[in-house]
């Protein structure tokens, strides 16, 4: 058992320390300039990305292209954490990606995108009626 625990605690900090392009799910804390302290999760990689606070307000650079689909994932996204009233939602998140990366052993990008959270958004996000019919 303790074997297993110190394979499973060195897996995860070569995995997170490889990860260099995209950005983590983790939640992390941002203060702004007037001092109010905003938890966000970071998605996209180097080039491309946005953050989204964990009461589901989206966030972005300038720079960051927001398509139809982009906004509607991230909706998809809110209305799966207003299901499971937010904090479930991210410790499922959390929950679901850490099995997936210790059990499936495909590394993080893997992990990530076979979440059933994320399925849902990714299988969904081109189809303009889904959340009217969700």
């Amino acid at each position: 058992m303790r074997h297993l625990l110190l394979t499973l605690v060195m897996l995860l900090t070569a995995v997170s320390s490889s990860a260099t392009v995209k950005l983590s799910p983790m939640p992390a804390r941002v203060v702004q300039s007037d001092g109010t302290v905003l938890t966000v999760i970071g998605r996209g990689d180097e080039h491309s990305h946005y953050f989204i606070t964990t009461d589901g307000v989206l966030l972005c650079h300038r720079e960051t292209v927001l398509t139809p689909e982009l906004i509607r994932h991230e909706r998809i996204h809110t209305a799966q954490m207003l299901e499971m009233l937010i904090v479930g939602f991210y410790l499922w998140y959390l929950a679901e990606w850490l099995v997936r990366l210790v059990v499936g052993r495909n590394g993080w990008k893997y992990a990530y995108r076979h979440i059933s959270f994320e399925r849902e958004a990714y299988e969904n996000m081109h189809d303009a009626g889904y959340l009217s019919r969700r």
